[in-house]
């Protein structure tokens, strides 16, 4: 499946100055897109898709912000907290935008221990 997405991504990457302007010509100045990668990491950490994706959206003058959401699931073991919070970082680096970092799906976390011990680290 991870594959896919890589594949599907350089799809569009490849076709960025034909299909996505005309799409984006469909949209108002101040309408919001989401583009939502869902655990796809090595869009940005091994290949440039995402990147170049960026890129050319701002070179349409369109604002890019990322929102990167770590599960929850992570606080719950330190060395998988440091490892999520090592790929957010990876992402500010390499997509060298405004970056929004959250923990998400905080009502799966039972321990709730887990979020006090978190929280007094910081």
């Amino acid at each position: 499946m991870k594959m896919m997405m890589v594949i599907c991504s350089g799809h569009l990457e490849e076709n960025l100055d034909e299909w996505l302007n005309e799409e984006l010509e469909n949209f108002m100045e101040d309408d919001y897109l989401v583009f939502d990668c869902p655990g796809q990491i090595e869009l940005f950490s091994h290949v440039l898709v995402l990147k170049n994706f960026v890129e050319h959206l701002q070179r349409k003058n369109i604002n890019v912000c990322v929102v990167y959401l770590l599960d929850s699931q992570f606080i719950t073991d330190v060395t998988k907290f440091i490892s999520g919070c090592m790929a957010s970082l990876s992402a500010m680096v390499q997509l060298e935008l405004p970056h929004v970092n959250i923990l998400s799906k905080m009502d799966f976390v039972t321990r709730k221990r887990d979020i006090e011990e978190l929280v007094s680290i910081f």
